[in-house]
């Protein structure tokens, strides 16, 4: 597993919908996480397998950014604070590339939310994991964005 890659949590496909609600029957959910915590990524990896999703991990902006040239995310989480280029910046990156604007963006962060930022959604750590579930599902289901 590289350091880049979390998890690939297989979405059940026997029914249609999951404990969660999530349509189960088609292609399995992709979710980019991107945080310098790799604990952090560990509890969205085991949080968004609930809501049938695969979580694809980076521990930065640049590794994210290379982690698109292989995969369509259905949604983006990023952490604010990031070595080298931060959250703020990816998200306005994802929202100005044809390939990704259209992909929703949750900015989470232990700090208040910035002024302006591109983001779809911002959480605010400590995460609420009820919220962060309710926020998700929202986003690929295509509501909560701005």
């Amino acid at each position: 597993m590289s350091s880049a890659t979390v998890s690939a949590a297989k979405t059940p496909l026997s029914t249609n919908l999951g404990a969660t609600g999530v349509d189960t029957k088609r292609e399995e959910r992709i979710v980019l996480a991107v945080d310098d915590e790799a604990p952090i990524l560990r509890l969205l990896d085991l949080t968004l397998e609930e809501l049938g999703c695969r979580t694809v991990g980076a521990l930065s902006a640049e590794q994210a950014i290379e982690c698109l040239e292989e995969l369509r995310p259905d949604v983006v989480i990023t952490d604010y604070r990031l070595p080298g280029m931060n959250g703020v910046e990816l998200a306005a990156l994802l929202k100005s590339r044809p390939d990704t604007a259209d992909v929703p963006v949750l900015l989470i962060s232990a700090y208040m939310p910035p002024a302006q930022h591109a983001a779809d959604r911002f959480l605010q750590k400590p995460l609420d994991i009820d919220e962060l579930v309710s926020v998700v599902r929202r986003l690929l289901d295509g509501d909560g964005r701005r």
